[in-house]
């Protein structure tokens, strides 16, 4: 974090064939809203043989010589374990997943960082009917 104690977060995907998809930059926050929606390529025969999707937070870091984004934690999904896995053009309802400094931390499911998101799982050749890049969440969800 920063010292006025906000962050300048972002979102790394790591796919299985060693992607990295990066979300914006939120910055001056600890909450961000990302309404993005980012695909990616995966070769499994079925749901319960995928692998994981890792989603990895830092904070930007801009210093006057050099960057060094600072590692926050990460989150990983299986989508075995997704409990509204989209299979078409649905847009799924989001669920809140945890977000651990390591594998093995514990977590505290009431006060401990989480990230909302929803996953749809489909064959690669499926043709949608709205682009992932067109789709625009921050109209479809609502936020208290």
């Amino acid at each position: 974090m920063d010292p006025t104690g906000a962050s300048d977060p972002y979102i790394e995907c790591w796919t299985p064939d060693d992607q990295v998809i990066k979300t914006e930059v939120v910055e001056q926050t600890n909450n961000p809203l990302y309404y993005e929606t980012k695909e990616f390529l995966s070769e499994f025969n079925e749901v319960k043989e995928a692998p994981p999707i890792m989603l990895i937070f830092f904070d930007t870091d801009i210093g006057w010589f050099e960057s060094s984004d600072d590692y926050m934690g990460r989150a990983v999904i299986y989508l075995k374990d997704v409990e509204d896995l989209s299979t078409d053009d649905r847009i799924p309802v989001p669920k809140w997943y945890p977000v651990k400094l390591g594998f093995n931390d514990a977590h505290d499911a009431e006060n401990g960082p989480r990230v909302l998101a929803s996953f749809a799982c489909v064959e690669y050749d499926y043709d949608f009917l709205i682009q992932a890049d067109d789709v625009d969440l921050a109209e479809k969800l609502k936020i208290p």
